[in-house]
């Protein structure tokens, strides 16, 4: 079952049928549903079980501004989605794939499901995370092959049916039984996404000041630094960098914006928190759960 049947949930629902996998959409949107069944979908607009244990699918928007998530479409799908589990005689696992503040699911999805199920959850029923990675115009093909699926469930047989489910569909895997660590990543990973869009936007005010061609430094750059080809290359975290040439590069690239009269606070904001972590203890090494890997 998909539970929100825009973008993201019908890319889902389209992929998991295309392997032979029985797939019904519930929509609120009236006109939505009656769209998906003129095309041959199953689509309802409220929340029904099966007598099995059911993979129900949470792709409802959370939009976001500087004050927050707005979790309204959220806590009504887990008000319909609880209600349904307290009729259910199965151990059902809601698979939340919307994108959420970390703890959202400790603070909300778990209590709303629990206050309106009756039930616990480990118990009569499991929650999941599977945070989606991807992009919106490319929405369909994502799903069919993703580069990166995480999954996490605090209960090995539910991490156990969610890797059957979506190993075969390719990409790298990672899982944790930590329902907080996935919430992290999405958050992070579409904050990196947003940093780095950002930091060369300001690049190439810089190279408009200077009358150079900011696409031709953006691109030889994004293959010539090591931050860009090598994946490992400072995620590490817990101490500034250092050496010959970034601390001194950075510091002069400032200064050169200010001579030229442009406001880089994309860079002060980096030299910043590099000074903040030079006053700091490193960070423990981190603990993983990624039971694909151990040992990473």
């Amino acid at each position: 079952m998909i539970v929100g049947a825009g973008a993201v949930g019908f890319a889902k629902g389209r992929a998991l049928l295309e392997r032979g996998h029985r797939v019904r959409f519930v929509d609120a949107s009236s006109a939505r549903c009656d769209e998906l069944t003129s095309q041959g979908y199953s689509c309802a607009g409220s929340v029904t079980l099966s007598g099995g244990s059911s993979l129900i699918f949470v792709c409802v928007p959370t939009p976001a501004s500087v004050a927050g998530y707005d979790f309204a479409q959220l806590r009504q799908s887990l008000e319909w989605i609880g209600r349904q589990l307290s009729t259910s005689d199965a151990r059902n696992v809601v698979v939340v794939c919307s994108t959420m503040a970390p703890m959202t699911t400790a603070t909300i999805v778990i209590p709303t499901l629990e206050e309106y199920s009756g039930g616990r959850e480990g118990h009569q029923f499991d929650v999941a995370l599977v945070p989606e990675f991807i992009r919106g115009p490319h929405a369909l093909e994502d799903s069919r092959a993703p580069w990166m699926t995480v999954i996490a469930a605090r209960d090995e047989a539910v991490r156990s049916r969610l890797v059957a489910l979506l190993e075969p569909y390719g990409g790298e895997m990672r899982i944790t039984d930590e329902l907080i660590t996935a919430e992290l990543i999405k958050v992070t990973h579409n904050a990196y996404n947003a940093a780095k869009i950002s930091f060369f936007n300001e690049m190439f005010r810089l190279a408009a000041a200077t009358n150079v061609d900011g696409h031709f430094v953006a691109e030889v750059v994004s293959r010539s630094a090591e931050g860009s080809v090598n994946t490992g290359y400072g995620i590490r975290g817990g101490s500034p960098f250092g050496g010959a040439c970034l601390p001194k590069d950075l510091e002069g690239l400032i200064a050169f914006a200010r001579a030229v009269g442009v406001e880089v606070p994309v860079l002060k904001a980096t030299h910043e928190i590099n000074e903040s972590f030079g006053t700091e203890k490193p960070a423990p090494p981190a603990s993983h759960h990624d039971e694909t890997n151990p040992s990473i």
